[in-house]
């Protein structure tokens, strides 16, 4: 895997929370926008067939380094939670979660820390914040599953202030390259190609949505 970071200016003073009024009614709206996967069937054994393993820890925890000391995470995309529980866990702060699948975020919210943290339901071209509102923003393999990524990473960096810190994760092509099923579907590796985007090809698209410093971070796990 590896992890894309970016990185814009210093942070402005203390603003007193709130939805952008337009935003309101385009986050309603994502209730009835079409998701390219419907995660809403896995739900309920999503974390079981994906639990949380040693490497899972040790990437979030390499994640909320890159991410550095913030106020206010935004995480794009958390499905049942689990990285957004992760996060308000280990540092504390003001976490919210934004996934356009309502029975994910379901599950999300009957997690036992769920109310120290925020939900909304709305797709990552859409978040209904508002500008510069977050000082930290993550987004953990969902570029792949959005119809525009440039937009979801302007709007990543829209709402991140001054000084504020974006974590993107996806595969390295040389992943593919190693998955235990290749040899039984030989195909699998030029579709998932296909569907991926590069950390390079991510790395570009931050820099195209106006953040600076960024860098890949290649992370080996076996």
């Amino acid at each position: 895997r590896q992890s894309t970071t970016s990185r814009v200016r210093d942070w402005p003073p203390d603003a007193r929370p709130r939805e952008r009024p337009a935003r309101r009614a385009a986050g309603a709206r994502a209730r009835s926008r079409r998701v390219m996967l419907d995660f809403d069937p896995l739900a309920a054994d999503y974390d079981r067939l994906r639990p949380a393993g040693r490497a899972w820890e040790e990437l979030s925890e390499r994640t909320l380094a890159v991410l550095g000391d913030f106020r206010r995470l935004v995480d794009v995309g958390c499905g049942t939670g689990r990285f957004a529980a992760f996060a308000k866990g280990r540092r504390g702060g003001r976490v919210w979660g934004v996934d356009p699948a309502p029975e994910m975020l379901r599950r999300a919210r009957a997690r036992p820390e769920a109310r120290a943290i925020g939900w909304k339901q709305a797709t990552a071209d859409r978040l209904p914040f508002t500008d510069g509102w977050f000082d930290a923003a993550h987004m953990h393999l969902v570029l792949h599953l959005v119809d525009d990524r440039s937009a979801a990473l302007r709007e990543m960096a829209r709402v991140l202030g001054p000084g504020g810190r974006a974590a993107v994760v996806t595969f390295s092509p040389t992943h593919f390259d190693r998955f235990h099923l290749n040899p039984w579907f030989p195909s699998i590796a030029a579709i998932d190609r296909a569907r991926f985007p590069e950390p390079a090809e991510v790395a570009r698209g931050l820099r195209a949505a106006g953040l600076v410093g960024e860098r890949i971070d290649d992370v080996r796990q076996t």
